[in-house]
């Protein structure tokens, strides 16, 4: 799950998985905007058949950030 996440942002930052770490700021390291984020978001949504509150997505700062939010919402 971890690292279906990680391709996905790394995808929408137009990285390479392998240079994605969960320390890395969204914004200030990956340069995603507000919009790619929401997509990102979209994305996991759709593959794990689950929802996220637009607060929660709004309050992502990291990789890791949002790896847990899905990590912590499907157990």
């Amino acid at each position: 799950m971890k690292n279906r996440i990680i391709e996905i942002i790394a995808n929408q930052a137009q990285e390479q998985p392998e240079n994605v770490s969960l320390s890395h700021k969204l914004r200030d390291d990956l340069y995603l905007d507000s919009l790619d984020i929401v997509e990102i978001a979209m994305v996991i949504e759709r593959e794990q058949y689950t929802s996220v509150s637009d607060e929660v997505i709004c309050s992502w700062v990291t990789v890791e950030d949002v790896v847990n939010t899905f990590i912590n919402d499907t157990k």
